[in-house]
């Protein structure tokens, strides 16, 4: 997988615009314009990400942005796409990105590929003589927006429609937007079952005994009670469609069976591991869907530190947006740890504690560092 700055440098040296990227030299004087180039990226018909390109001109130069007066962090794009009155509140998918181009620094406006589309206001929005019109839908074609006084074809805006309801997608990508969506579903003999789409139902299958003890691994050991026999445990629940088994997730139950988890994922850094979920997941959406069960509770968060740690207070299950950013973290808790020697496996669970509350320690500020 090629890596952000990999895959901007090759845009650039396209030397022409494209569907899903466009080059500007400076930061938007008018947050209008800012608005809708995002709004016809986040509209355009692609499958990946979508760029803004921040430090390039029309004829393709290269320009430092560090010290463009205008530039915006991600801080602020973010607070001018939540106060536009998007459909739903529910705006683009961004975060701002910063690389080092032969010595000049470029921001990179990263712009999510998401089943919300079409993203369009509810009320008119202006400024010093730009125009966002309520209700209408905005995209790109090849390397053209659609004009801010005109509309996006009604071809395009009939596809963006049918992403919404899922009427594209394959059966599983269907199943992570119906999930979005507890109260669509219903209930019967321990069988949930999607009241306008029933052939997509979920239940539990026959338990593979080699899952057992997952309720104790690190991120779980702070919320083992003292039932543990009766108590905690894991189950495996099955995502069919029309009878067909298309998934399978380990559910984990633990703190005398008050609390239910999706069970976390895990990538090794060093000699520890860090337990997460990927936004984009069927394990993430599936734990949102399960938070509605048990009355909006997300026993994901807050959970305890073992009681053998020195630390106190809880904290969450770390959430990454993508492989992508996951990928990045992984760079970045490497960095923080190089300075440290070395230190064999373990697989003592004291020294497994450690390692995981070492690389959370980490997970924090690299959220932070995103935003800057």
């Amino acid at each position: 997988m090629k890596t952000i700055k990999e895959e901007i440098i090759n845009l650039i040296n396209s030397k022409k615009e494209g569907v899903n990227y466009d080059f500007k030299q400076c930061h938007h004087e008018n947050i209008i314009d800012l608005i809708h180039d995002v709004i016809c990226l986040a509209n355009t018909n692609y499958e990946g990400d979508r760029f803004l390109i921040f430090g390039v001109s029309d004829t393709y130069d290269v320009c430092d942005i560090a010290s463009d007066k205008k530039r915006r962090t991600q801080s602020d794009i973010i607070d001018a796409l939540r106060g536009a009155n998007f459909c739903s509140d529910m705006y683009p998918d961004i975060s701002l990105e910063e690389i080092d181009y032969s010595g000049f620094i470029l921001d990179i406006l990263v712009i999510k590929n998401t089943l919300h589309k079409p993203y369009y206001l509810t009320k008119d929005k202006s400024h010093q003589g730009r125009h966002i019109r309520a209700g209408t839908i905005y995209s790109r074609i090849m390397d053209t927006n659609t004009p801010q006084n005109s509309v996006a074809s009604p071809i395009h805006i009939e596809k963006m429609w049918k992403e919404k309801f899922g009427l594209t997608q394959t059966a599983i990508e269907r199943l992570k937007l119906y999930l979005n969506n507890y109260n669509d579903w219903d209930n019967k003999d321990d069988v949930f079952f999607h009241k306008n789409f029933p052939e997509f139902t979920i239940r539990d299958v026959e338990h593979n005994s080699i899952y057992d003890g997952n309720e104790k691994s690190e991120w779980a050991r702070g919320e083992i009670g003292y039932h543990y026999t009766s108590g905690n445990h894991t189950t495996q629940v099955g995502f069919f469609y029309h009878g067909t088994l298309m998934a399978t997730l380990l559910i984990v139950t633990f703190d005398g069976g008050k609390k239910t988890i999706v069970n976390p994922d895990w990538e090794p850094i060093r000699n520890g591991r860090i337990y997460h979920y990927l936004r984009d997941s069927l394990d993430y959406t599936y734990q949102k869907f399960i938070s509605r069960e048990y009355g909006s509770n997300d026993y994901s968060e807050g959970l305890n530190f073992s009681s053998s740690s020195n630390k106190s207070g809880g904290f969450s299950i770390p959430i990454f947006e993508n492989k992508q950013e996951l990928s990045k973290f992984k760079e970045f808790a490497q960095n923080v740890l190089k300075t440290q020697e070395e230190r064999q496996t373990i697989s003592d669970y004291e020294e497994q504690n450690k390692y995981f509350y070492e690389l959370l320690d980490i997970y924090n500020p690299f959220q932070i560092s995103k935003n800057k």
